[in-house]
């Protein structure tokens, strides 16, 4: 693989890792309470960002792979993280509930489990993006980055309120972090392979989908809500996410990364 790309993935899992410290934010009382009143703003943001990423991973890979075989690809993705929430539904936070912060501590463990096989699977999406190009491996670090932003925010409430200090469970989150490597060491292997990048990039897209319907979109927030003026706060917040995405792919090249020496032989001739 081009040391180009190696590079940006890992330059990309280490700006990823730093969400693990997102918890130092509730040293500010002000940045604390901000946070509580908004946290479900930014979690409809977040969504608007993983759908168009989604997008953007479906459409790479449904150029590389022949037929049917991205479709298919696509939604074994989403159904293995379905699957893989109804099996261990404790190894996952709901960033729409609202009282998830209360669970014991054996639940506050499963959850940073869960995160950590979670950032196993960015670290995959990080290798399958940027080996087709630099635009969409931005795209998928801007996704992944605020979607574990929220992520490790709302684990700190679960650690905090099992009875973890500040420090322990700053530890803890970082620890957890660090798994993408392993993620990314796996995506590099597969990468070797004939047609695995395309692949890659179909069920990652359907890990995305999943991502944005079961975790993201705040349906209980916005169908309890009782105030117009919140469900079209949600909707401005969602079509931003999908704006700044869609922005950043005109102002960044699409090129693809990962044309061998034989394949722009045979464009050449």
């Amino acid at each position: 693989m081009d040391q180009t790309i190696i590079t940006n993935v890992l330059i990309a899992s280490f700006v990823v890792m730093a969400a693990s410290l997102s918890g130092m934010i509730f040293i500010t009382k002000r940045a604390k309470h901000w946070l509580f009143r908004n946290m479900k703003y930014v979690v409809t943001f977040a969504a608007g960002i993983f759908l168009m990423t989604a997008f953007g991973l479906a459409q790479e890979s449904f150029e590389i792979l022949p037929g049917y075989q991205g479709i298919f690809l696509a939604i074994g993705g989403f159904v293995g993280m379905w699957v893989l929430h109804t099996i261990l539904p404790e190894t996952h936070h709901h960033h729409d509930t609202g009282c998830d912060h209360c669970e014991p501590a054996r639940k506050g463990i499963k959850l940073v489990i869960g995160d950590s096989i979670h950032n196993v699977a960015d670290g995959v999406v990080l290798v399958s993006a940027f080996s087709v190009s630099v635009n969409l491996g931005i795209i998928a670090t801007i996704s992944i980055f605020i979607h574990e932003f929220v992520q490790e925010i709302s684990e700190f409430f679960v650690l905090k309120s099992s009875g973890y200090t500040t420090k322990k469970t700053l530890i803890l989150n970082g620890i957890s972090a660090t798994t993408i490597l392993v993620g990314v060491c796996l995506g590099f292997l597969a990468s070797q392979q004939e047609f695995t990048e395309g692949i890659l990039l179909a069920i990652s897209s359907g890990i995305f989908f999943h991502i944005v319907l079961h975790d993201l979109i705040p349906y209980k927030k916005i169908t309890q809500s009782k105030h117009t003026k919140q469900t079209w706060i949600h909707i401005l917040c969602f079509s931003l996410g999908i704006v700044i995405i869609w922005f950043l792919g005109i102002l960044t090249p699409h090129t693809h990364e990962n044309l061998t020496s034989d394949s722009i032989h045979i464009e050449n001739q």
